[in-house]
C-alpha cells in the first residue's frame, strides 16, 4: 500500500515539471503566432491605405492634401499614430499629373508602433512595413 502512494507522488511530481517546461515553449509559440497574424493584418491595412491615396490621386480634381488626407484617416482607423509612417508620392504633385500617367503611392510605417505585444523585438519581424498601390490618371486622354 504504501509502495502505491509513493508511485503516485512520483507521478504527479513528474507531472508538474512536465508541465513546466513545455507551458512556456507552448505560450512563446502561440503568441508568436498572434504577432505574425497581427503583423500580417497591418501590412494589409497599409496597402488598403495605399490604394485609397492612390484612388484619391487618380481622380482629375486632386490635391496632394487631399491625398494626404486620405490616407492620414485610414492609417488612424487602422490604429497608427500620427508621425509613425512616411507618405511617397510619384509624382510629388498629383494635380500636374495628366490623363492616363500612372501615379504612384508608397506608405512606410514603423510596425513597432501598433505592435501587439513585447514578443516583437524577440521575433524577426520587420521594422519597417511597407504598401504600395499604383494607378492611372482618370480623364478624358
Amino acid at each position: 500500500m504504501v509502495r502505491l502512494t509513493n508511485q503516485r507522488i512520483h507521478r504527479r511530481g513528474s507531472m508538474f515539471i512536465e508541465v513546466g517546461v513545455a507551458l512556456p515553449l507552448i505560450l512563446i509559440i502561440t503568441f508568436g503566432a498572434l504577432e505574425y497574424a497581427w503583423a500580417f493584418m497591418k501590412k494589409a491595412e497599409i496597402s488598403a491605405a495605399a490604394r485609397a491615396g492612390v484612388r484619391a490621386a487618380s481622380l482629375e480634381s486632386t490635391s496632394l492634401a487631399g491625398v494626404q488626407a486620405v490616407i492620414t484617416e485610414q492609417m488612424n482607423a487602422a490604429g497608427f499614430p500620427d508621425g509613425s509612417w512616411v507618405i511617397n508620392v510619384d509624382p510629388a504633385d498629383p494635380a500636374t499629373t495628366s490623363p492616363g500617367d500612372t501615379i504612384s503611392v508608397t506608405i512606410d510605417a514603423n510596425y513597432s508602433s501598433v505592435s501587439l505585444g513585447g514578443l516583437a523585438d524577440w521575433l524577426p519581424l520587420p521594422d519597417i512595413v511597407n504598401g504600395q498601390a499604383v494607378m492611372r490618371k482618370e480623364g478624358d486622354s
